[in-house]
């Protein structure tokens, strides 16, 4: 069985993708922090790893997600988003590994950058793009991805399902603009794209991921139908998967 290292096993899509695949890959997971002061230890001590246990392939599910406007330490967004890709890529050059990392497309429709996250994600992207890399790499490109174990309160999904189906939360989250529109994939989908990569044989594989455009108000409209159990089987095809999301959280809040 193909041995997989997981950085950053705390992420929702990382618990997700351990979930499924579990029967599919061997799973190692590689908990010490990123520093970028100390990224050659870093290097030296997950190089080590690496060889000891025989890995085949890493994916790096570590990231800095807030996006916030109004951030007072850029250096933690970039330590996460940058460098440590930077020294995972260096890693897997000297021992010929296969890398899978994530970019995002939290930019404005005019292409300007919105906050420190999304730079610190086009610093990335830049990189890749005019750097010769010699390791198998995997890059793929995503909008907002949502799916079970999220419980980032920031996030959109999250936040409607803390609100309706936490029964004993009493801080409610306020969610602007419930007319919005937001591209959005179902983290099963972007998982098996994940796993596919891993087979392919080209060297560097860079995947635009497509992604729906949802208007939040019928995303709403699902998670209601899901809290009083109301007009399931009317729940449009396009809206099963968050049908599904809303279900688990329903189920898991309902056990708390």
């Amino acid at each position: 069985m193909n041995k997989t290292l997981i950085y950053g096993h705390k992420s929702f899509i990382s618990k997700n993708f351990l979930n499924d695949y579990s029967n599919q890959l061997n799973f190692y997971l590689y908990k010490d922090r990123y520093n970028k002061k100390r990224s050659n230890i870093f290097e030296k001590k997950i190089r080590s790893f690496l060889k000891k246990n025989n890995i085949n392939y890493i994916i790096n599910f570590a990231a800095n997600n807030n996006n916030s406007q109004k951030i007072l330490d850029f250096n933690k967004i970039l330590e996460s988003n940058f460098y440590l890709p930077l020294s995972l890529i260096k890693v897997c050059e000297k021992l010929d590994l296969t890398l899978v990392l994530f970019l995002s497309k939290d930019m404005s429709s005019s292409n300007e950058i919105k906050n420190f996250y999304s730079l610190s994600k086009e610093m990335l992207k830049t990189y890749i793009a005019n750097t010769t890399i010699n390791c198998k790499l995997r890059v793929f490109d995503i909008d907002s991805v949502y799916g079970p174990y999220d419980f980032n309160y920031r996030r959109l999904i999250p936040s409607i399902c803390l609100n309706l189906f936490h029964t004993n939360n009493k801080k409610k989250i306020k969610i602007f603009n419930i007319q919005q529109k937001k591209n959005f994939i179902y983290v099963k989908k972007l998982n098996q794209l994940i796993l596919k990569s891993l087979f392919n044989k080209k060297k560097l594989l860079i995947k635009d991921i497509k992604s729906t455009r949802y208007s939040l108000k019928n995303i709403i409209d699902v998670a209601n139908k899901v809290k009083n159990h109301n007009n399931l089987g009317y729940v449009k095809k396009n809206h099963l998967d968050f049908l599904k999301t809303f279900m688990w959280y329903k189920d898991y809040y309902g056990k708390k």
